[in-house]
């Protein structure tokens, strides 16, 4: 298990849309975020991807995921324009992507230091894989059993998410 760290300039994927994308290391705060979104604080979309790898020739076996193909599950947190603001990777097996945020640094320095993080009453967005935080919020559960106000709050979540997908796609050259 290890997190990677890029450097600022560190261009990712191999079209031309992805090279523009610089990662970035810990949370950008900006109050603009996701605000055009309707939903006012968010500073990232958090999620994980099971990324495409050559296997080591060692124990090659853990690196197959549920799929039937090798990766490591990366974690990742991007900002409102698709920049990566925190990258996990590294953990090989089918780990469940709430499991590989609880292993990773990001969660424990959260965990010791959270108006570090995690400035005043800003969130992060996730999928329904991860436990609600004070700091991490998602979709409402149960579609059937909410109100109008809770459905249009999921698709406002849903849409805001799209734009950790759309990082993964680029990330995986699709």
């Amino acid at each position: 298990m290890e997190t990677s760290k890029w450097s600022r300039n560190t261009n990712i994927g191999t079209n031309t849309w992805c090279k523009s994308r610089v990662l970035t290391q810990g949370f950008e705060y900006q109050e603009a975020g996701f605000g055009r979104q309707k939903l006012p604080n968010v500073i990232g979309a958090m999620d994980g991807s099971h990324i495409p790898i050559h296997p080591p020739s060692e124990n090659s076996a853990r690196y197959v995921n549920q799929k039937n193909f090798h990766s490591i599950n990366l974690l990742a947190v991007v900002d409102h324009q698709g920049r990566f603001t925190y990258i996990h990777a590294g953990e090989a097996d089918y780990v469940h992507d709430a499991r590989v945020f609880y292993r990773s640094s990001l969660y424990h320095e959260i965990s010791s230091s959270a108006e570090q993080w995690v400035l005043g009453r800003t969130y992060v967005i996730a999928d329904s894989a991860y436990l609600l935080r004070t700091y991490l919020i998602k979709a409402y559960p149960d579609y059937y059993t909410l109100t109008h106000r809770e459905r249009r709050f999921n698709k406002t979540i849903s849409s805001m998410r799209m734009v950790i997908e759309h990082a993964f796609r680029c990330l995986k050259g699709q």
